[in-house]
């Protein structure tokens, strides 16, 4: 393979590489959007946010959510777990009983 070829191959691969990055970049922005607006309808962000930090949070949640698939959680499921918790708020399970002593003593 000549330097040419080479050169074009190398080129049209970084070249996929960015495109590749800027649409999962778009894809992570409309979820992030999404997102915002499911826990602003829940009421666990506030409807009266600024523009500039909704779009500040939005930017810093677009970036978890790329960290996250870059760091192989593409199937979702503990975005999803986080996601719920976001939204439903924190479970906690009981540590004592009725009579309040607690079964771990």
């Amino acid at each position: 393979m000549d330097e040419t070829t080479e050169g074009r191959i190398y080129e049209t691969a970084l070249r996929q590489t960015t495109m590749d990055q800027q649409h999962a970049m778009a894809d992570a922005l409309t979820q992030a959007d999404a997102l915002l607006e499911e826990l602003a309808e829940g009421g666990r962000y506030t409807q009266d946010a600024t523009a500039e930090d909704r779009e500040a949070d939005r930017l810093r949640l677009a970036l978890a959510l790329m960290r996250a698939r870059r760091g192989g959680f593409e199937d979702g499921a503990l975005l999803h777990a986080w996601w719920r918790n976001a939204v439903d708020g924190p479970r906690r399970e009981a540590t004592s009983d009725s009579s309040g002593r607690d079964p771990r003593a």
